[in-house]
């Protein structure tokens, strides 16, 4: 019997992304989610004889765009193959795909809480088509198959063993997650199966050689990778520490009882008999095309991270917050725009964000209040109009009808009082018959702040406490009899 912190767990992950494309990989059929079953299907998705696989070079290119964003190398030789096995949502019984990945190499940095970064390498990335879907009618044998998925474009993101636990697995995945979709080539929405995450888990003594390595698949959502890996990496442990060995296997996670489960025993390995796919010729990609990829790409995540917070001068959780958003960045850019960025990340960050959660709106490009609005109000707030916390305010309201800001400020009573005279008399209207002035003007400074809360109060906020802090002065001076 050992202690199960003496082991050491290894973490590998394969993620496949759908490539963001009109068509199919291998065919001319539309790439769509959400549509009729079936009714997205060329005669190569079925399986038709005599049908032939044509590239679509868009895909071609996506998966060299995302080679040079995770710092890969781009292979100028590109060659296809039958990956053979079969299951009812595959009806050619083989998958096109690349033994020899078109990318090698390559890296993502992931960082821990305290903001230290690590690299996770990357093995390859394969460009394949996807398969169809299968959906297990519940009480009965029958399985009704969608072939709408068969053939769209497919990325295949190996990594090496190089995560430790479900947090940086799920970390990773953010941060890949972030990267396809600046760089255009997945929208990456889990819930529509455009990003999905298989794990390969074993744990070894330090020093030892790898353990016994377990296949992790169909863990649904990004939060249930994460407690699925360390699920397993503690089932591992407990079976090694307690003498046992550890069965080569493919396990699924259940969501109900919290741990994984056996999908099916592997008692040897695959044998996928690659072949060279007859249909596809082999490609050479010159290097100057690579260049030229290389300069559409955008702008990468921790480049745009590093970036903002120089620029603007803000805190680096609003930076790590308006990157992890799609879209957030550009959005808090034009607002910007030569005003005040504290003041404008703070409002993108806290308010605007908040009224795109309760609409379930994820990308900002779809955001209903835009830039130019939120522009003019915060113009209002550097002008002395509205306060910062009446400014929040507005934003619902901005969310919620096509008023003007100046509108909507003077309909809820938030306009700022900058006239010293004005507010001098507020606060009289505010102080007259209160007893907490009374006490105040005895001597008990320590009212100062129940007074102005009265004024805030009774203003909705609209007297900058300057100036209620100038009136309290004044009245004090003419009531020094008390």
């Amino acid at each position: 019997m050992g202690s199960t912190q003496l082991l050491t767990a290894l973490v590998g992950l394969e993620v496949h992304a759908q490539i963001f494309s009109k068509f199919k990989v291998f065919s001319k059929v539309k790439a769509l989610f959400g549509e009729k079953p079936n009714t997205l299907v060329s005669l190569l998705d079925a399986g038709f004889p005599g049908t032939l696989p044509v590239l679509n070079r868009r895909c071609l290119d996506a998966a060299i765009i995302t080679g040079l964003a995770l710092r890969g190398n781009i292979s100028n030789y590109v060659t296809f193959d039958r990956k053979h096995y079969f299951y009812s949502d595959l009806p050619l019984g083989y998958q096109i795909t690349q033994k020899t990945p078109i990318v090698t190499g390559g890296y993502v940095i992931v960082k821990d809480e305290r903001g230290m970064g690590r690299e996770i390498r990357i093995e390859g990335v394969h460009l394949e088509q996807d398969s169809g879907k299968s959906f297990e009618l519940q009480g009965t044998k029958a399985t009704l198959v969608d072939l709408n998925r068969c053939g769209v474009g497919l990325l295949e993101i190996v990594t090496k063993p190089d995560l430790r636990n479900g947090q940086e697995a799920l970390t990773f995945v953010r941060e890949l997650r972030r990267i396809l979709q600046e760089i255009g080539v997945c929208t990456a929405k889990v819930a529509a199966g455009e990003m999905r995450v298989d794990a390969n888990v074993s744990v070894h003594s330090p020093g030892g050689p790898p353990g016994t390595r377990v296949e992790l698949k169909n863990v649904s959502g990004a939060k249930s990778l994460r407690e699925a890996i360390d699920q397993e990496i503690d089932r591992q442990k407990e079976l090694t520490t307690s003498g046992y060995a550890v069965s080569r296997e493919t396990r699924s996670y259940s969501l109900r009882s919290r741990s994984t489960f056996v999908k099916r025993v592997k008692e040897s390995l695959e044998d996928y008999r690659y072949l060279p796919e007859p249909d596809l010729p082999a490609i050479l990609v010159p290097k100057s095309y690579v260049e030229h990829l290389r300069t559409r790409l955008p702008e990468l995540p921790l480049n745009t991270l590093s970036r903002i917070s120089k620029q603007y001068g803000i805190g680096t959780r609003q930076c790590q917050i308006l990157v992890a958003r799609p879209g957030a960045v550009q959005y808090f850019e034009k607002v910007c725009q030569g005003r005040k960025a504290s003041l404008v990340a703070s409002l993108v960050v806290y308010d605007v964000m908040k009224e795109l959660n309760k609409q379930k709106i994820e990308n900002f490009e779809d955001c209903p209040l835009p830039p130019e609005r939120l522009g003019i109000l915060v113009d209002a707030v550097a002008e002395g109009i509205v306060s910062v916390s009446n400014a929040k305010l507005v934003i619902p309201h901005l969310f919620a009808s096509s008023k003007s800001v100046a509108q909507i400020i003077e309909e809820n009573n938030w306009r700022q009082i900058d006239d010293p005279e004005e507010a001098e008399r507020f606060c009289r209207s505010c102080f007259s018959n209160s007893p907490v002035f009374v006490e105040y003007l005895k001597g008990k400074r320590e009212k100062l702040g129940t007074l102005l809360g009265l004024v805030k109060e009774k203003s909705n906020g609209r007297i900058p406490s300057g100036l209620v802090i100038e009136s309290i002065n004044k009245l004090q001076a003419e009531h020094k009899h008390i």
